[in-house]
Order: structure tokens, then sequence, then C-alpha cells
């Protein structure tokens, strides 16, 4: 009777490591999919990159409410060009900073 007792302990044991196995795979299978995030979804949060931009343009940027790059590509580029403090040397930074997020700003 003790063996009989051993055997299922056994059985639910194999089972109970089958199972883990299982969601193991699972698991892993989750943190795979998640790596293959596409990078425009992983960056698109990225910051405005201030420090490449001239005090005004930096302001008025602030002052408007910018803070990302993905604040940026949903406006056109003609409103960013109308704030006081945005020149040509600034709309070429800010293109060149999208571009390399996969973004550009709103037609």
């Amino acid at each position: 009777m003790a063996h009989a007792h051993l055997a299922a302990s056994s059985g639910e044991i194999a089972l109970s490591l089958l199972q883990a196995m299982a969601t193991r795979r699972l698991i892993v299978r989750k943190v795979s999919e998640e790596r293959t995030v596409p990078p425009k979804r992983r960056r698109i949060s990225a910051p405005i990159p201030f420090d490449e931009l001239s005090a005004p343009a930096k302001r008025a940027l602030t002052a408007a409410g910018f803070r990302t790059l993905a604040q940026l590509a949903r406006v056109p580029e003609r409103r960013i060009a109308e704030l006081h403090g945005i020149g040509p040397s600034a709309l070429r930074t800010l293109r060149r900073r999208l571009a390399a997020h996969d973004l550009a700003f709103a037609r």
C-alpha cells in the first residue's frame, strides 16, 4: 500500500513538472514577443533633444507644451515654424531627430 501512495505522488509530481514546463514555455514566448516590438513603438516617447536647440527654440517648445518627439509628430511643421524662437536650424534639427525615431511632422 505504501508503494501505491508513492506512485500517485510521483504521478502528481510529473504532472506538476509538465505544467511548470508549459508555463515556462509560455512565459519565454511572451518575453520573446515583447522584445520584437517595432522600434517605433518603443521609442515613441523619446524626449525632444533640447540640448541640440538654441535657447529661444527651447523656450518656444516648452511654452507651447511640447516635451516629446511624439507630441511634435502630431502637429504640422508649419505650426512649429510659427512659434516665436523656432528658426530654420531648429526645424532641421527637429526633422532629423524625428526621422531617427521613424517619426515625422503631421501633414
